[in-house]
């Protein structure tokens, strides 16, 4: 169609433009005539909650500060929650930079609302205060919560502490809770308190939602204001709401008073952040992560009022279980829209009240000031809802229930029972799982227990019932029967399918393993929980939490973070840790220490048992004291996945190296230790560094002799008497065979901690000493500075042949680094400093001579300290100063195995048939790079009825120099059959020509080399040399010359090209394999210069743009774009030129379906492909869920020359299918039609 790329063009400028309407206020339908609805009785009145947003740029004498001050000084019983955005533009810098004194004044306007105001007042943070979402966005938060703590003088005011994700809660009222929680946190992508070394109780994501929903079950009955700075939904620029000003002006959406017209380009910016651009926009799929989380988490709870800011408005809506308001207009306003479902929405500067009333009943005022804020407006005013209370908590009699014992299977329902089953996973412990078994009735208020229920905790994907008993010991009873997540490794817990298989996976778990192993623990004297297991009745009177728990088989344990005797047997009872608390101990007094060698028997213990989930969070650590040093002993928790049985076909696949490694079968043989110990990798390295291979396997000797045939067979005796003749026999075997492995096991896995080694001092003065010996060795001491002597904290002796590095990390104080010894060997141990720390962040560096030690670097910036590095002077020292490198913290080395695993492909269309790919990935490990050091990939394919094939070659170094990461890339084909050539231009073959189907045969390779500069994680740019070949035989392609317009002297033969590229690219998806939101640019230029004489220099420059949007439906609907071209200049052969066609191998032309491969060939080219993807049903194919949808598809493009301006637009339609697995492998097939007939592709992964 010759003006389907103009309507295509309109298409998304409407798409932009859509929605541009500007409302200066609305009322949804169900406002109703809101005037007339009046406040109940002022006496009734209980508590008032204000809420201000985005105030960090007031006006002097602003009129909202001005109103709210005049109504907070007048209203005691209440409270203020600042919602973020309290310092525009980027955060509070430090003391002494220019604007400080405008920054402070900004904070003052707003911290003197609270003089002489007798309420409670809250700060959260947002995006603006962490610089703006910037690298110094956790040292500017510090910052200003200590400014606006100091200032207000009133205890713990600025929340979340130490830019920490919360949540954090208070009791505003009797019926009144808050929680506060940083959302910018979620969104961060720079340095920020995340792992298990962050110091926050929510180490990350997961734990963070917990603690959020473990406070809304401890608060049911009464209200709860759950604020943060970003909203779940907007009617404005953050939800994806623009005017015609922000399309004619769009950098005033980055910058207050940006007014510079970019009229039609400057409606791409509101484009790209419309669906899913920039991470502080509601369709971001980051941003929707958080959304859903917690909308998930609030729709099972009631009296929830959730308050935020972020757009500079007043808005008010509701979903079917909680209120949602935006009070973000402190000190500016920007555009509305209408309608959104939205109840309210005004674009002014002022404030919102909430007010609770003694009845129980939850309203809502939306103030705006007048003139200079003396007086002030309502312009909204409803009730929100009415409090709806909790059930009464039962009183538990003193009566045992009447019969202390029942029969039942763990799994009531009985497990799936799918035909693939013996086929796919074998048996597993269905027999276990579906055999009923006589268990012990749990009477909470017996005169053994007297427990008492109060609360609920979770656990990943376990909730956990709370219990106390008379003496204040804390017990908690878990479900046996819970979903599946808890089997899937961490980073796939999140792909909401999965929820689905729980009949699946489940079987895969022993239902008794946690009896088994904690007799062991006995025998290993490792302390242990001691579950019990127990049926928990309905008539077990469990108030408030009697549908959630009753009738639930499980396991009762006492509480390992609390003082029980239970857990040391006749010892006294210590205090217990959490692993965050006991880093927080570690680190901050280097008396305080771990037992590693109890740690390392343990972890032994762990492979032992085939109990590969062992992350930071299944541990806990109990205080003992040791002459003068605090030492703590590790307590496992969690055998969930003891004598994992995952056998069979699919198993057999998942599990590989290259798939998802930590899924581990229980046999009779400890294999691929790396797999198997995959996740504690991190812990490992962090706590068992002081131990040599020797060690391990003394460790191993003692624990074989604790283990003996007796002890292994009464373990497992200890599961109920009616499943152990299913597997019992053959777990006993299987650990008598594991038993004898063990040393050797210790020794190999002692190998691979010792590959790189982290030390760590604390935040007390240390002296690190680092001795070189002549044997090659180097030896590593840690003293304890201001000791009379100093006494030794660490010691060991290190080998290149076992060890590539030792990192050093000096965490605070007056640290020394002490480098001496003999001239390195060749091979030597490369010794990483990692410098001092102050609340999170670098504060010393290091002063004195010049550094001339190989094998040493530096991580520091600045030294306000002086702080020393001492060098022997008979050492040649040459240190590496590393620049850039701006935070110190061990949580932000996460070490990772190298992975090796297979690549395939399989595609098919009519021109190539099908065409078979094999080859190989890998992925190296560096320090400091994430999410790899390095990555190679090489891939071979060929077309089984042509013969056509390619080679493939892509590698990237991450921070190969300065920052820079290296691209190499090469590409062959030997050889390349260009399809249905016909000469340049858009004109169809003459009729007198050979059949259209005729191919051009030639031979190619393009090799090329850049230093790319990543921004971030969104875009690069990068440049570097860049090589061709061809090679077109005169023998095969004789005929090619009288298709072209003149002859070209070097046609046919051999010719080399070398020149330079350089590239900027930028890519926003949510998912790599299946997007739904996102926006990708990539923009190349080639400039080639011939070697050979008649061979003369051309350029190349290709452009693409690809887009995709999806409305919020209860089902996919995608919709898919891409605009590209090529323009090249210069002297070039036709197989150079810009080449338009089908196929499914993408280096010369992949981007118009309908037609043969290359069949178009110009100067330039433009193309567009259209598709629109809708899901049709969720499938399950016993194992793997995913989804199956549909796909329609349009194409449309044309070439230009320079000699035939003849011929016009070429356009192709049809549809396809696809599906999904995970929503990380998608294959689809589709049918595109032309003028030209019909072609079917078939691939792995959508067409783009």
């Amino acid at each position: 169609m010759k003006h389907a790329l103009q309507a295509t063009l309109l298409f998304i400028c409407a798409l932009n433009i859509f929605s541009c309407r500007s409302s200066k206020i609305y009322y949804g339908p169900e406002a109703g005539n809101w005037q007339e609805q009046q406040l109940p009785d002022t006496a009734e009145l209980a508590y008032t909650v204000y809420l201000l947003g985005d105030a960090g740029a007031p006006k002097p004498e602003e009129p909202t500060f001005k109103l709210l001050k005049s109504q907070l000084d007048r209203d005691p019983n209440s409270t203020l929650v600042v919602l973020g955005d309290n310092l525009y533009h980027n955060g509070l810098s430090e003391e002494g930079a220019a604007g400080r004194d405008v920054q402070e004044q900004r904070l003052d306007d707003q911290i003197n609302l609270a003089a002489d105001y007798q309420g409670q007042v809250f700060f959260v943070p947002g995006n603006h205060d962490w610089d703006y979402m910037g690298p110094k966005g956790l040292e500017k938060i510090n910052r200003q919560e200590q400014y606006v703590e100091q200032k207000l003088n009133r205890g713990n005011t600025f929340v979340p502490d130490n830019g920490c994700p919360g949540p954090f809660t208070a009791t505003l009222h009797n019926d009144v809770v808050f929680i506060g929680f940083d959302s910018q946190w979620w969104l961060h992508r720079h340095e920020k308190p995340y792992g298990p070394n962050s110091g926050c109780q929510a180490t990350n994501e997961t734990e963070m939602l917990q603690k959020i929903e473990q406070i809304l079950e401890q608060s049911k009955g009464k209200h709860v204001v759950v604020s943060a700075h970003h909203p779940f939904f907007s009617n404005s620029n953050h939800g994806g709401y623009y005017s015609i000003l922000d399309h004619l002006f769009p950098l005033r959406l980055i910058r207050d008073g940006l007014y510079i017209p970019l009229p039609v380009i400057g409606s791409l910016y509101p484009f790209f952040r419309k669906f899913g651009g920039v991470d502080q926009d509601i369709p971001h799929f980051r941003y929707q992560q958080l959304i859903n989380e917690l909308t998930r988490i609030f729709t099972r709870y009631d009296n929830i009022i959730y308050t935020a800011g972020h757009d500079h408005n007043l808005q008010l809506h509701r979903t079917d279980r909680f209120v949602h308001i935006i009070s973000g207009s402190g000190c500016k306003s920007n555009h509305t829209e209408r309608g959104n479902n939205a109840t309210f929405v005004h674009n002014e500067k002022g404030f919102v009240k909430l007010l609770y009333y003694s009845n129980g009943d939850a309203w809502t005022e939306f103030w705006t000031p007048e003139g200079d804020g003396t007086t002030g407006q309502v312009n909204y005013r409803e009730k929100l809802y009415n409090r709806k209370f909790a059930d009464a908590t039962t009183v538990c009699p003193d009566t045992l229930l009447a019969d202390s014992h029942t029969t039942l299977t763990p799994s009531p329902n009985g497990l799936d029972k799918h035909p693939l089953a013996g086929l796919l996973l074998r048996r597993h412990y269905k027999q276990e799982w579906n055999t009923p078994v006589q268990v012990p009735l749990l009477n909470l208020g017996s005169p053994e227990h007297k427990l008492a229920p109060y609360g609920v905790s979770t656990n990943q994907d376990k909730y956990l019932l709370r219990l106390q008993n008379t003496n204040g010991f804390e017990f908690s009873f878990r479900p046996l029967l819970r979903n599946s997540l808890l089997t899937v490794p961490m980073r796939y817990r999140h792909a909401g399918s999965i929820e689905q298989l729980r009949d699946t996976w489940l079987p895969s778990q022993h239902p008794y393993a946690p009896l088994v192993v904690s007799h062991l623990e006995k025998a290993a004297c490792i302390l242990t929980t001691s579950p019990t297991l127990y049926f928990l009745s309905e008539e077990a009177c469990l108030g408030l939490y009697q549908e959630q728990f009753k009738n639930k088989l499980g396991y009762l344990e006492p509480d390992a973070e609390d003082y029980h005797a239970e857990l040391l047997s006749d010892k006294p009872s210590p205090p217990v840790l959490s692993y965050n608390s006991l880093l927080l101990e570690l680190e901050r007094n280097h008396q305080h220490v771990i037992d590693a060698r109890a740690f390392a028997k343990v972890r032994l213990l762990d492979m032992l048992v085939g109990d590969w989930d062992r992350h930071e969070a299944q541990y806990d650590w109990a205080q003992t004291r040791q002459n003068e040093h605090i030492v703590y002993l590790p307590i496992p928790e969690d055998r969930d996945n003891a004598f994992f049985y995952f056998n069979g076909l699919v198993p057999w696949l998942a599990s590989r190296a290259w798939g998802v490694r930590e899924l581990q079968h229980f046999s009779y043989n400890i294999t691929r230790l790396k797999d198997l110990n995959n996740e504690a990798r991190n812990l490992d390295r962090r706590l068992l560094g002081s131990l040599t291979p020797a060690d391990w396997v003394a460790i191993a000797d003692s624990l074989q002799q604790a283990l003996t045939d007796q002890v292994l067979d009464s373990a497992v005796r200890q599961m109920p008497p009616e499943v152990y003749h299913f597997h019992g026999n053959e777990i006993a075997a299987k650990l008598k065979s594991r038993r004898m492995q063990l040393q050797e096991v210790a020794q190999k896995y002692a190998h691979l901690l010792s590959r790189y080694v982290d030390v760590y001092g604390s935040e007390q003065q240390e002296r690190f000493e680092v001795v070189r010996q002549q044997n090659g060795t180097t030896q590593v001491r840690v003293y304890a500075i201001g000791n009379t002597p100093d006494s030794l904290l660490y010691s060991r002796t290190f080998s290149p042949s076992e060890t590539k590095e030792v990192r050093l990390y000096g965490l605070g104080g007056q640290d020394q680094y002490h480098i001496s010894g003999s001239k390195p060997a060749k091979k030597d141990i490369l010794v990483r400093i990692i410098g001092h720390r102050g609340h999170g962040r670098y504060q010393n560096t290091y002063s004195g001579d010049t550094l001339a030690a190989p094998h040493v670097e530096l991580y520091n910036v600045h030294n306000p300290n002086n702080d020393a590095l001492l060098v022997d002077n008979t050492t040649e020292t040459e240190a590496d100063f590393t620049s850039g490198e701006l935070i110190n913290s061990p949580a932000s080395d996460r070490f990772f195995y190298t992975h090796f695993g297979p690549g395939m492909s399989l595609l098919y269309n009519q021109a190539d048939g099908v065409v078979v790919g094999a080859g190989v990935q890998y992925r190296s490990y560096k320090f400091r790079s994430n999410p790899y050091g390095s990555r190679h990939t090489f891939l071979y394919q060929r077309a089984l009825s042509t013969g056509m094939a390619r080679l493939f070659y892509e590698s990237e170094l991450k921070n190969f120099a300065y920052d820079l990461d290296l691209i190499n890339k090469a590409w062959a084909y030997a050889p390349y059959y260009s399809m249905g050539f016909s000469g340049y231009g858009n004109n169809p073959a003459p009729a007198d020509a050979p059949d259209l189907v005729q191919q051009v045969e030639f031979r190619t390779v393009h090799l090329s080399s850049a230093l790319q500069k990543p921004f971030g994680s969104f875009f690069a740019v990068g440049a570097g040399p860049l090589y061709e070949y061809y090679h077109l035989s005169e023998r095969r392609n004789s005929w090619v010359a009288d298709y072209l317009p003149e002859q070209d002297t070097k046609l046919f033969g051999h010719k080399h090209y070398f020149g330079a590229s350089a590239f900027f690219k930028t890519s926003v998806k949510d998912n790599d394999n299946n997007p739904m939101r996102g926006l990708v640019i990539n923009l190349e230029a080639n400039w080639l210069q011939g070697l050979h004489r008649g061979v003369g220099r051309y350029s190349r420059y290709q452009y693409e743009v690809r887009y995709y949007m999806s409305p919020s439906l209860p089902f996919q609907v995608t919709f898919a774009g891409r605009l590209g071209g090529v323009v090249n200049t210069g002297k070039y052969s036709f197989y150079q030129g810009s080449m338009l066609g089908g196929g499914i191998l993408p280096d010369f032309s992949q981007n118009l379906r309908g037609f043969y491969r290359s069949r178009f060939i110009g100067d330039r080219s433009l193309y567009t492909n259209l598709e629109m993807r809708v899901s049709l049903f969720n499938y399950r194919l016993y194992l793997f869920p995913g989804k199956i949808g549909v796909l329609g598809l349009y194409d449309n493009g044309r070439v230009w020359t320079r000699t035939n301006h003849t011929g016009g637009w070429h356009s192709a339609y049809g549809g396809g299918i696809w599906m999904s697995l995970f929503n990380r492998i998608v294959l689809s097939g589709t049918v595109a039609h032309s003028d030209q007939g019909s072609f079917i592709n078939i691939q792995h992964g959508f067409y783009f």
